[in-house]
């Protein structure tokens, strides 16, 4: 009898309760975009933007400041 009271339900993938449960993840994400400055804080996404900043300050070189042109300009005589 358990048999047939497990063949007697309705197929989950046709179950509205289990195809329905999770909220859509597309709606959610764009919502979660828009609330990232606000409320909420993406922390994986603050992580991944700090690595890019890195990133690109670690392949600049350091500007010339005037210390080194005034060290290479000869010394005048008073």
């Amino acid at each position: 009898m358990k048999v047939v009271r497990i063949l007697q339900k309705r197929p989950a993938d046709l179950d509205p309760y289990v195809v329905d449960y999770y909220p859509s993840h597309e709606e959610y994400s764009k919502l979660i975009r828009v609330l990232r400055d606000l409320f909420f804080r993406d922390e994986h996404l603050d992580f991944k933007e700090g690595k890019g900043c890195l990133k690109i300050f670690g392949k600049k070189k350091a500007p010339k400041t005037r210390r080194r042109e005034k060290k290479l300009k000869p010394r005048e005589i008073n």
